[in-house]
């Protein structure tokens, strides 16, 4: 749940967000349950759907309020860049209606790639909105003062009021930032999910005449059953009904491959079950995979994990292998060979037993 609805625990960290830093450093270092939980919130390597401080179960948008036209924006300060109406907005432009926040880690790690995405797809109409329910003071101080904020090529506005919150957020039943919402060029809302999580596919959808918006509703249906699915799970693994659950989920999702790896890697990761369907993590990840023509990195090592956990470690190192040799990012590098390390040495143990 976003740190702004409990004023006095926000205004603890907002106003010294060292406190915050450290204090999730402590978390983080006290064990490995609690290691695994924070990266699995906030690492960018999987694309997460939540935000670093969630902690109610993620709600997803209700499907039939897509298509509607999108609310105004009701904040009470621009920033950054000129004021948006999106009643006035010319009809060939697409906006994106970003909520964030400066404490939050996900945001951070969000920023930098929505600033190339801007970059990239303004001359084709698509125009980026940064909203803040956060103080006007504490904004114009990241964007002055932080390493990242001048970076920003977006407008930036402050919903201190929380009225455009209300609108978007609130009325679909969000509460974890970072959180984008697509406005069409017909001023229709048809699209709200994480902003690394689809977001520029999503754009070129509308810009070709391909998007469905009646998948988006369903894809966003998948969110909520993928929130029930581990609240049954950590209580009633074995149930009948939360094997078919889980199946719903792959079949819905089907739409969204980012919205799959997700769920694989939870499935994987998800500190909170004791039991874990390594089956369902497979088909999910292969999913994912699949759709992306096998070239996502990151995917194939959710999917090379889910294989390995599933028993299958040769095949596991091969993915793996297959994931490195399509690796640009050192850091996430880093990591792919580390898991590769360790499938090895598990074929290792393997063999001498």
């Amino acid at each position: 749940m976003m740190i702004s609805q409990f004023p006095a625990f926000a205004s603890f960290f907002r106003l010294r967000p060292e406190r915050f830093r450290s204090w999730y450093r402590v978390l983080k270092q006290e064990n490995a349950s609690v290691a695994v939980f924070g990266q699995f919130l906030t690492g960018v390597r999987h694309l997460t759907m939540t935000g670093v401080l969630a902690v109610a179960p993620l709600v997803c948008c209700r499907g039939g309020e897509l298509g509607r036209e999108a609310p105004s924006l009701q904040v009470t300060n621009w920033l950054r860049g000129a004021p948006v109406d999106l009643k006035l907005a010319p009809t060939n432009r697409i906006h994106v209606i970003l909520f964030w926040e400066t404490y939050c880690d996900s945001c951070m790690a969000s920023l930098p790639p929505l600033v190339d995405l801007q970059m990239k797809m303004r001359p084709d109409g698509v125009e980026i909105v940064g909203v803040s329910a956060e103080p006007p003071e504490v904004v114009r101080a990241f964007l002055t003062n932080s390493a990242l904020g001048p970076k920003l090529n977006f407008a930036i506005a402050c919903d201190a009021n929380r009225k455009t919150l209300d609108s978007y957020m609130t009325a679909f039943d969000q509460s974890q930032v970072p959180r984008a919402f697509v406005v069409d060029q017909r001023g229709a809302l048809v699209w709200c999910g994480h902003p690394l999580a689809g977001l520029e596919y999503v754009l070129q959808q509308i810009l070709t005449g391909k998007f469905d918006l009646e998948l988006a509703k369903k894809t966003l249906g998948v969110e909520k059953l993928q929130e029930d699915y581990f609240r049954r799970t950590a209580t009633n693994s074995g149930a009948v009904e939360v094997r078919q659950l889980g199946r719903k989920i792959v079949s819905d999702g089907a739409g969204n491959p980012w919205l799959l790896n997700n769920f694989a890697w939870r499935i994987l990761q998800d500190w909170r079950l004791e039991k874990r369907d390594a089956e369902l993590a497979i088909q999910a990840s292969k999913s994912a995979c699949v759709a992306t023509e096998w070239q996502r990195p990151a995917f194939l090592d959710t999917h090379a994990l889910a294989l390995f956990s599933g028993g299958d470690t040769t095949e596991a190192i091969r993915v793996q292998k297959q994931a490195l040799a399509l690796c640009t990012n050192s850091t996430l590098r880093i990591r792919l060979e580390q898991s590769l390390k360790t499938f090895e040495i598990g074929r290792t143990n393997q063999a001498v037993h």
